[in-house]
């Protein structure tokens, strides 16, 4: 995060703060059972990366130019 914060972009930053935010709260939330993993409306629960992950190719695309 303190990487980020001195070289990032702020959407980066951003983001990266969203990630550290959903950890600590699946961290300190209640045990989930296995039936609501095979409710489809919530696959985009299980990939809690993909946002950031999409800001830091974006931001490596421009660092690379």
């Amino acid at each position: 995060m303190n990487k980020i914060r001195l070289f990032g972009e702020p959407e980066t930053l951003e983001e990266a703060e969203r990630v550290m935010r959903r950890i600590g709260e699946t961290y300190f939330a209640p045990n989930k059972d296995l039936a609501s993993f095979a409710d489809i409306r919530h696959a985009s629960d299980l990939d809690p990366l993909c946002g950031f992950s999409m800001v830091c190719r974006r931001e490596l695309a421009i660092a690379r130019r």
